[in-house]
């Protein structure tokens, strides 16, 4: 495994999105590459990290975090155990709430297939997988 973890950004990268990333670096289960790809367009920012993902180099998993993100230093390791195409994660977009300090696995969203992730029931599956195999 080797991921390219990609931040699109404007000009301001928040201190605590700064410190969650190096966590994450000294914490990672394999080789992670970092950069910030600075614009004022943040899909031409995403989209310039994904064709360095795909082109840039032997990566394997791309990593997406944005520049006012918070998340605990076993993130990817969380991640990278649903062993799936594409994993996403719910987070509070631009919204204080002071008692949630870190990024937190509200929902993950897995995509191989319609026919193995879809739907209400499989949504809940999928919540339950996600919470037991986030630390207690």
């Amino acid at each position: 495994m080797n991921v390219l973890l990609g931040m699109p950004a404007g000009s301001i990268v928040k201190t605590a999105t700064m410190v969650a990333v190096v966590q994450a670096l000294f914490s990672a289960p394999c080789p992670i590459t970092f950069v910030v790809k600075e614009g004022a367009l943040g899909p031409d920012n995403r989209a310039q990290l994904a064709y360095l993902a795909l082109h840039g180099g032997d990566f394997t998993h791309l990593w997406l975090v944005d520049a006012d993100m918070e998340f605990p230093p076993d993130t990817l390791a969380r991640l990278l155990a649903h062993d799936v195409d594409l994993v996403g994660a719910a987070y509070n977009y631009r919204i204080s709430y002071p008692h949630i300090k870190t990024f937190d696995f509200i929902h993950i969203m897995k995509c191989r297939t319609r026919d193995h992730h879809s739907g209400y029931c499989y949504g809940l599956q999928d919540r339950a997988r996600s919470h037991a195999r986030s630390p207690k």
